[in-house]
């Protein structure tokens, strides 16, 4: 899909087919395919209603902040939002139990049919929460798709988060036993030149702080530069911050650009 380019971003729905299935998407650009230098995909975290739209917003703020971009908001599989667009496949339980390799395989063949959209663009795979957690273990699974990460509000040691959710809510749904991937695992297996941001809200109680820290410790174990910038007074719902938007722009500027 060839997009013009116009005052601001436009907003395009844009089916992702790939073997596993289709993940509906949207795509926020001023500039046509052939001049984009920066492609970003966001990924949406879990969510317990089954309708999620809050992607968009980023996605579209995002596009117009920063020059020559292409930004995707994808549907992570089974997931629709409250227009009724539906990504083909099962969304799970949303207790962090939809981070499976299976899943992992989807978004990263919908993001490889991206790239031949855009050729020329660096890519950056932006996450929230399971969104986060998805983006980690893409990094982990296949390395080198994309050339920087943003993961916001991470749970980047499932097993360690499933204990901490188990005691906020003392549900038994969140049982010990899944068979999510887990950032803390796929690490090993990162690309030392991917570009890495993190943010989390100082006050997020679902994915605290100390969870993306341990990631970022762990991500320089294998040479792989990274902070962790917090949002004073930041609960778990930051994506759509300033901060968050000005570390993608900053992500986006510290990419070699594409000749």
């Amino acid at each position: 899909m060839d997009t013009a380019p116009t005052g601001l971003p436009s907003a395009q729905p844009d089916p992702i087919k790939t073997t596993a299935g289709v993940l509906y998407a949207e795509l926020f650009s001023r500039e046509r395919q052939a001049d984009v230098r920066t492609l970003i995909v966001v990924l949406h975290g879990d969510a317990p209603s089954g309708f999620t739209d809050y992607q968009y917003g980023v996605a579209e703020r995002a596009s117009a902040m920063i020059e020559h971009s292409a930004v995707v908001a994808i549907l992570r599989p089974g997931y629709a939002d409250r227009e009724g667009h539906r990504s083909d496949g099962d969304p799970g339980s949303t207790v962090g139990d939809s981070y499976t390799a299976d899943r992992i395989d989807t978004v990263a063949a919908a993001i490889g049919v991206l790239k031949t959209q855009f050729p020329h663009a660096k890519v950056i795979v932006a996450g929230h929460s399971g969104g986060a957690a998805v983006t980690a273990n893409l990094a982990g699974t296949h390395p080198g798709l994309f050339d920087g990460m943003l993961l916001v509000s991470c749970p980047c040691n499932v097993p360690l988060w499933h204990e901490h959710m188990k005691s906020l809510v003392a549900a038994d749904s969140w049982l010990p036993h899944i068979e999510s991937l887990d950032p803390m695992t796929t690490i090993a297996h990162v690309a030392p030149r991917l570009k890495v941001a993190m943010v989390v809200g100082d006050k997020d109680n679902v994915t605290p702080p100390t969870l993306s820290r341990a990631y970022a410790a762990a991500l320089a174990k294998r040479h792989v530069r990274t902070g962790v910038q917090l949002v004073p007074g930041g609960d778990h719902n930051v994506f759509s911050t300033d901060q968050v938007l000005a570390a993608l722009m900053a992500l986006s500027a510290g990419l070699e650009p594409t000749p």
